[in-house]
């Protein structure tokens, strides 16, 4: 366990590596969050709507019709 000025430096550390981070990996690691944040949202949709009965899109249909084909061949 850290005392409260070990704490306040190692703190201090991290958000001085955290900003000399390259500008190329904060990019990048913003396009990966979104995209997590995007599929999360995704399942979140087709989930509660597909629990009611419903579809979210046409794609969700479609996708449904092919792998029920897939799984009778």
């Amino acid at each position: 366990m850290l005392n409260p000025a070990e704490t306040a430096q190692a703190v201090s550390n991290s958000m001085e590596h955290k900003a000399h981070t390259p500008l190329v990996s904060i990019i990048f690691l913003a396009i990966m969050a979104g995209a997590a944040i995007a599929m999360g949202d995704i399942f979140w949709a087709h989930s509660t709507v597909g629990m009611a009965g419903k579809t979210v899109s046409s794609v969700f249909q479609i996708s449904s019709v092919v792998s029920h084909l897939a799984a009778v061949s």
